[in-house]
């Protein structure tokens, strides 16, 4: 268990690409702000976590809403609520949206489609047999049974590698695709591609017509591969008022302001505990994963969240109604970045779940 709690710590994709795609339109919508009193919280306390969080090493942004309304909003170290911070992996999780948006236009039958046809530059007859049984859901749920070690795979990917489906494809299959779960960055960078050949636009424009626009979030930018391809495993920059949002439309099943973005079986789907990883993460405990979102439980209440490497965490508790976002920084060397997430799950969360 040593080693899977070092990974869940450590993951990430290291690419500080200057190749975006940019988006600055004005946001047509803006969270409610209140009082953490009218949702039941104490002013005080949320005063107290606010101060407590600005001697946490490296942090930038602080923010809770609940019942719909931004409670408190909390920047530091220069940064402010118009700063673009980096949610490194939690790009996943928006990336799952994404092609849960895609299955609701009817672009892809299942999740269950095989990925054999999208690269057959890669998957042919002199592939492993077992590459022709690899689905988009495998790639959903990191069980894709590459030999990948997201430890050191990470720290070349995209940044040393001229092609990484190459690299990715040149991968021995340890498992039979669907068994065994194992965080896999380079997988999950194939779903980009898949979509691009079944959409009439790029990944980034489908995603920016029919996510972005539609939630509010007008001012971003998403890192590209070295092919030109939207990365759909990282390298997504919002603020953190805007990350929240991606919490609130799975708090609403699928729904944000009257307009089903996403169906409510894919936030069913996307927050079951489908992959059991037998372990906790600081204090939440009974891990699971499913559809690139983590999830399990805080003194008997469901916690889902995306997690970024450097301490970047979108945590939702639908229970509570409740949505907590921070970002830090990330370029640092990986034991500093690694204790980000844990020492504000184990301070900052752990003292307002008990609160609630």
């Amino acid at each position: 268990m040593k080693y899977l709690l070092s990974l869940f710590i450590t993951f990430f994709s290291c690419s500080n690409s200057n190749d975006v795609n940019e988006n600055t339109q004005k946001s047509a919508f803006k969270w409610e702000e209140a009082l953490p009193s009218t949702v039941g919280l104490s002013n005080s306390l949320i005063d107290e976590l606010s101060l407590q969080a600005s001697n946490l090493p490296n942090i930038y942004s602080f923010i809770i809403v609940k019942n719909g309304k931004l409670i408190s909003e909390n920047y530091y170290n220069g940064k402010n609520k118009e700063s673009l911070l980096h949610i490194r992996s939690i790009t996943k999780s928006v990336s799952s949206i994404v092609f849960g948006i895609a299955q609701k236009e009817d672009l892809f039958p299942s999740t269950e489609i095989k990925i054999e046809d999208y690269f057959p530059t890669y998957i042919n007859e002199s592939s492993d047999d077992r590459l022709q049984e690899l689905s988009v859901q495998h790639i959903l749920n990191m069980q894709s049974g590459f030999n990948w070690n997201e430890n050191n795979e990470a720290i070349n990917w995209y940044t040393q590698i001229t092609n990484p489906l190459e690299y990715l494809f040149s991968k021995e299959i340890l498992d039979n695709p669907g068994v065994t779960f194992n965080y896999n960055s380079g997988a999950v960078s194939l779903l980009a591609h898949v979509l691009n050949k079944e959409s009439e636009m790029s990944y980034s424009d489908f995603a920016n017509t029919n996510l972005f626009q539609k939630i509010g979030v007008t001012n971003y930018h998403w890192d590209k591969d070295p092919q030109g391809i939207t990365r759909s495993d990282a390298g997504l920059v919002l603020r953190a008022r805007d990350c929240a949002k991606i919490g609130y439309l799975y708090l609403e099943g699928g729904m944000f302001k009257g307009d089903q973005i996403v169906t409510n079986d894919w936030v069913n789907n996307s927050w079951n505990q489908k992959i059991d990883l037998n372990g906790n993460y600081g204090p939440i405990e009974n891990l699971h994963y499913s559809n690139l979102w983590w999830n399990g439980t805080y003194n008997g209440k469901s916690v889902f969240f995306g997690l970024g490497y450097g301490g970047q965490l979108l945590l939702c508790v639908p229970e509570d109604e409740l949505i907590v976002v921070t970002n830090h920084e990330f370029q640092l060397n990986p034991t500093q970045a690694a204790t980000h997430s844990s020492t504000f799950l184990n301070t900052i969360f752990k003292k307002l779940m008990d609160s609630l």
